[in-house]
């Protein structure tokens, strides 16, 4: 249930990407910084790695359907966007429901350590992105001048 569940709300983001996204982001898309050339870069980016990032957005709370609306809107083929999100849905599903049944009775332990700890992890992973994009302007200014 978990699965079909997962592989419904999948499959209607990518459908409505494929529909609706280039026509909203040509309409709406310049009030929020995209445009043209922004758009590419994504597009080239989403085509190299589209296929990791819908397995792997699933464990990311928000992204999932973001990832398959962008890989509807950048045209990916639906035989490829099938095989690897309904992979990321089984392979979700079956962990949480793999870590619910194993852990069922030990929950309250489990939520007070990451009740403790998620903060400290977010910050890390904060801390970490903004490093890097720090790290990569700087590269980017340096080999411009």
């Amino acid at each position: 249930t978990a699965f079909l569940g997962s592989m419904t709300g999948i499959t209607i983001s990518y459908s409505m990407g494929r529909r609706f996204g280039l026509p909203l982001i040509d309409r709406y898309g310049k009030r929020f910084g995209i445009t043209e050339r922004r758009l590419g870069v994504v597009n080239g980016w989403y085509n190299r790695f589209g296929k990791f990032v819908l397995i792997v957005g699933y464990f990311i709370p928000g992204i999932r359907h973001v990832t398959a609306f962008a890989a509807g809107m950048s045209k990916m083929h639906f035989g490829s966007f099938a095989l690897f999100a309904y992979l990321g849905g089984i392979i979700w599903s079956l962990t949480f429901i793999t870590l619910g049944k194993s852990l069922g009775v030990h929950w309250t332990k489990v939520s007070d350590l990451s009740h403790r700890y998620l903060f400290w992890a977010v910050l890390v992973i904060v801390v970490a992105v903004v490093g890097y994009g720090l790290w990569f302007w700087y590269k980017r200014k340096k080999q411009n001048n």
